[in-house]
């Protein structure tokens, strides 16, 4: 498969950060939630956002389980996204559920 993005050297330190076994879960969950929230926000074609979300879910879901990043993630992303529309938010749940 040919990303619609470029892979940049930060974007593939950010990825490999996050698959770090050491790296802390709520602290990361934290990070992914925030960049979410950008992606969200931003201009970016439906297909390149969720491919670019898969990405970053999936580099932590290398030394993490799946079913606790959704949690936490989930989690912040309602505590602390109030300010996004409720379609924004409604979007990134249906993200989490097709990943």
């Amino acid at each position: 498969m040919e990303e619609q993005f470029q892979m940049t050297p930060r974007l593939k330190r950010f990825l490999l950060f996050l698959e770090s076994p050491t790296i802390e879960l709520a602290s990361a969950c934290f990070v992914v939630a925030g960049v979410l929230r950008r992606l969200f926000l931003e201009p970016i074609p439906p297909n390149m956002r969720e491919t670019l979300a898969f990405f970053i879910l999936d580099a932590l879901a290398t030394s993490h389980p799946k079913l606790e990043i959704q949690r936490h993630v989930r989690t912040l992303i309602r505590q602390q996204l109030l300010s996004m529309l409720s379609i924004q938010i409604v979007a990134i749940e249906n993200l989490l559920n097709r990943w």
